[in-house]
């Protein structure tokens, strides 16, 4: 089993490897841009996860996805490495 066939949890929710790269790169304060040149993936790919991570955790607007993520970020760092 690879990390990428890893899910972690977090109220009741699953985030992928990918989607927790991206919240990573959230809580980093990466662009859009900057995120997908990282992890070799399209732009449209990286709005797409951080828009899908935004609504299965009800949150209102990118700022929310960002203090999300930045509460997140020590647990995200352990597990993505």
């Amino acid at each position: 089993m690879t990390p990428h066939d890893k899910f972690f949890e977090y109220d009741g929710q699953r985030i992928s490897y990918r989607e927790g790269e991206v919240l990573l790169a959230c809580a980093q304060g990466l662009t859009i841009e900057q995120t997908a040149k990282k992890l070799f993936i399209s732009q449209h790919t990286v709005k797409t996860h951080r828009e899908k991570l935004r609504l299965r955790f009800s949150l209102q607007g990118y700022t929310k996805l960002v203090w999300f993520a930045t509460k997140l970020q020590p647990e995200l760092e352990k597990w993505i490495k």
